[in-house]
């Protein structure tokens, strides 16, 4: 039985306010929808080899590395030329020590910078690329893409080999560099000797390093120690 004018015009005033009030709560939910984006959480400080590396950086350093060449520093440079399908990095590399400069295109793991084999680099260099993987890349083993780690953690692991010592952050210190000056994160481990690596949040590698080896007695020899020289954006020139 239909209902009279009145009957009606109550019940589609009723529905009005029904559809009103849902397109208000509407509104509300999507407003607060809209605040999560609008207002990101704060960002994370977390760290690991390879963070911030982007197409067409490059890097210069000088590395020291126990029983390579002969303990003597030694230049490299490493330009993040490109990218291939799985991520890891078309990476051209100069080695300069003193007269003499070699170089090789490198393929660099996207998980932890470390060279993977290409069969391209000669055997007068490779003694240079262990270097490198035990300086530069040696911090991977603790902090990789695969494994990223708080600057502000208490704890990121044990050095096995050298009596499993515990590695952290350290605190923090401002630092001069070739490349420039740095606010950077101390991490670092003690054993006879304090052992440290500067890190930069958005930084790929450590800007600075000086770290021990472990004797049983007289003055501990360097382990490994580096220094950022230059850093920038664009094909570099080729170590003359």
């Amino acid at each position: 039985m239909r209902g009279t004018a009145k009957e009606n015009t109550f019940r589609g005033s009723k529905s009005m306010v029904v559809i009103i009030a849902a397109g208000i709560a509407g509104a509300i939910v999507f407003g607060l929808v809209g605040v999560k984006v609008l207002f990101p959480s704060a960002p994370s400080d977390e760290w690991f080899v390879g963070k911030g590396a982007h197409k067409g950086m490059f890097v210069v350093y000088q590395l020291q590395q126990l029983d390579t060449n002969n303990d003597r520093p030694f230049k490299m440079m490493i330009y993040f030329k490109d990218q291939d399908s799985n991520g890891n990095w078309i990476a051209p590399v100069w080695i300069q020590d003193q007269s003499k400069t070699m170089n090789a295109t490198l393929k660099l793991s996207s998980i932890s910078l470390s060279p993977l084999a290409t069969g391209n680099t000669s055997q007068e260099m490779s003694p240079y690329l262990d270097a490198y993987s035990n300086s530069l890349g040696w911090i991977s083993a603790f902090a990789n893409a695969a494994q990223p780690q708080s600057l502000s953690s208490a704890y990121w692991g044990k050095i096995a080999n050298i009596g499993g010592a515990p590695i952290s952050p350290t605190g923090t210190e401002r630092i001069i560099e070739p490349a420039g000056a740095f606010n950077t994160t101390v991490v670092g481990w003690h054993k006879g000797l304090d052992n440290k690596i500067w890190i930069v949040q958005d930084f790929p590698y450590p800007v600075k390093a000086l770290t021990y080896a472990e004797v049983t007695s007289g003055q501990p020899p360097i382990l490994f120690a580096f220094d950022l020289l230059r850093t920038g954006t664009g094909n570099p020139p080729a170590p003359s």
